[in-house]
């Protein structure tokens, strides 16, 4: 399992080959490593994804990876919830890319990576508790999908 992650890099450039057969196999590939990890393997397996969250990559790898971190966050959320600290910043730099379908998936993965934190000040508490507190995360993410939504602060 390893030697699978070292290849992960690779596995996810491949995944944006105009050969269609090679662009699909790459893709369930990276999804089958994700899908058969290690529930605290986070720490080496999403390391591996930093090439492809980079806002240099192609579109379609870097929607690959934003999936594989999403499935991850619903799969392994106290897993990635240690890696939040470096993750969230090419996720949200992924959040205003040029292309709406990138957008879009970071805005969900995003989402999904906030709810992992445990924080209940910030998820908010379960609804059936005595005193109901309502979650700061749709504002997180309003602030961070682009700077026209931030007020100023004089």
């Amino acid at each position: 399992m390893i030697d699978c992650i070292t290849a992960l890099p690779g596995i996810c450039d491949a995944a944006s080959d105009k050969d269609k057969k090679v662009a699909a196999a790459a893709d369930a590939l990276a999804r089958s490593i994700f899908a058969k990890a290690e529930y605290w393997s986070a720490s080496v397996l999403l390391k591996a994804l930093e090439k492809a969250l980079d806002g240099k990559a192609k579109p379609v790898t870097k929607e690959l990876a934003l999936d594989l971190v999403y499935e991850f966050s619903q799969r392994c959320p106290k897993s990635l919830a240690r890696e939040i600290e470096w993750l969230i910043q090419p996720v949200v730099l992924l959040m205003n890319d040029i292309k709406a379908s990138v957008k879009s998936k970071a805005k969900k993965t995003m989402e999904a990576m906030c709810f992992c934190c445990g924080n209940k000040d910030l998820i908010g508490s379960d609804p059936d508790a005595v005193v109901y507190s309502e979650s700061f995360i749709p504002t997180i993410i309003k602030a961070n999908e682009s700077l026209k939504n931030v007020s100023p602060v004089f």
